[in-house]
This record gives C-alpha cells, structure tokens and sequence, in this order.
C-alpha cells in the first residue's frame, strides 16, 4: 500500500488546485511560449515555480528579474510566483534562481524554495509542463524535504 501521508499531486486536494491555479494563470503564457518554439522566434525558455515565506517575495522577484521574463502569481496565500524566462536553458534558470535565493536570505533570512523546469521542445500538451514543473515542487514546497531548496529538471 502506498504512503498516504507524503503530499503528492495526486493525493492532496490543495496540490490539485495549485497545479489548475497554475494553468488557470499561465497556460496562456506557455501556449504563446510553445508557439514561439514552433516558429523558431526561441530555442528555450525555463519555467521556475517558487516559494517563500517572505511576505513581499512577488515584489522582490519583480525587482530582480530581466524585462524579458515573465512574472506570474499563482497564490498569493502561499507566495507562489513563476517566473517564465524565454531562451534561457535549466543552467540559467538555476543560476538566476541561486543569486534570487542568497539575496533574499541575506536581506530578510527567509529561503526560497522552487521547481525549474527547462523546455527545449514544442509541447503537444501544456499540461505536460504543467505537470513536470508542479509535480516536484509540491513534494519539495509542502513535506519539509530540509536538505533540498531547489529541483531541476529538463523538458526535451
């Protein structure tokens, strides 16, 4: 019998609805993004799903980002953002994500936690992405994996 008592997309109603908050909010944004690899306009884009228990993390992440990346609440009660950032491969996202993490700790000791998922190729499902970016980042967000701020993963 499995484990019940470990969060997972599957088994928890409040992961469930993160996972359609987040459609519900950029879906859009990766239908466009998709369409921008279909045409060749981009190679990549990362998508990085984060949290923080910083009150004003959506404004600090919107202070740091480039002008490029896009910047979308998921919720609000739990201080999700992603961030969609185009031709940038799952290294950058990782790197950005590291100096986001040590700035926001220097300055109010709160840490980051977040999924990074790199896409290098077009989609026939969004939810594919949806699925691969909010799988991990619920089991790394709601069930104390201490060791563990950050999981990459790539999309190819």
């Amino acid at each position: 019998m499995k484990d019940r008592s470990i969060i997972k997309l599957y088994n928890n109603e409040n992961s469930m609805k993160l996972a359609v908050k987040f459609y519900n909010e950029a879906g859009e944004f990766l239908e466009l993004f998709n369409k921008f690899l279909q045409k060749g306009d981009i190679e990549s884009y990362s998508i990085i799903l984060a949290m923080s228990k910083y009150n004003e993390f959506g404004d600090f992440i919107a202070k740091k980002k480039r002008k490029s990346d896009l910047l979308i609440e998921i919720d609000k009660e739990y201080n999700i953002y992603a961030l969609i950032c185009s031709e940038t491969e799952v290294g950058g996202g990782y790197y950005f994500y590291k100096r986001l993490s040590l700035d926001l700790y220097q300055h109010t000791e709160k840490d980051i936690k977040a999924s990074i998922l790199s896409v290098e190729t077009e989609l026939d499902d969004i939810w594919e992405v949806i699925y691969d970016v909010t799988a991990p980042f619920i089991e790394l967000g709601f069930n104390n994996l201490q060791s563990q701020d950050i999981i990459l993963n790539r999309f190819r």
